[in-house]
């Protein structure tokens, strides 16, 4: 008896690829990113970038962060690393050890430059350590990389998902 051979999808193109980014910008109303900075300037600057994209929530610190996250889905955390009450590791933390939460991917700012401060930020899981200050296509570019990375994991998952269920 002969195993049905699997055939893997092709290799996207640079060009598909391009496609497939104008097509999630097109979507990407519909993507929700959670700005979290204890600084109105930081966070109305910070909104100001990527709304222009995506719809943004905003919250003051960690704490506010973690009860927007129990409430509406978010598909990515935009977070300061130091902020009284919940910081941004806290925060990260928080989500990373949530079952129901833990898929979001958190990108920290800070103006801490050491290596010290990146490891340990990668050692609480977050997905991406932006240091103060940055250029603010570098941010819009690092969100949407991860978000359309994100999207393609899922629809590998997907793919492959269909091809183990039972005809």
């Amino acid at each position: 008896e002969e195993q049905p051979a699997v055939v893997e999808p092709p290799i996207p193109t640079f060009e598909a690829k391009m496609d497939q980014l104008e097509q999630d910008k097109e979507e990407n109303n519909q993507r929700t990113i959670l700005v979290v900075d204890d600084s109105q300037d930081m966070r109305q600057f910070l909104c100001n970038i990527l709304s222009r994209d995506y719809h943004v929530e905003s919250a003051e610190d960690g704490e506010e962060a973690e009860n927007i996250l129990r409430s509406k889905p978010i598909d990515l955390v935009v977070t300061d690393l130091m902020m009284p009450n919940v910081d941004g590791l806290e925060l990260t933390q928080f989500i990373k050890k949530n079952t129901e939460l833990d898929f979001i991917p958190v990108i920290l700012l800070t103006a801490k430059t050491a290596i010290e401060s990146r490891l340990e930020a990668l050692q609480y899981g977050a997905d991406d350590y932006v240091t103060k200050p940055f250029e603010p296509e570098y941010l819009r570019a690092r969100v949407r990389n991860i978000l359309v990375q994100r999207s393609q994991l899922e629809q590998s998952y997907r793919q492959r998902l269909m091809r183990l269920e039972p005809k």
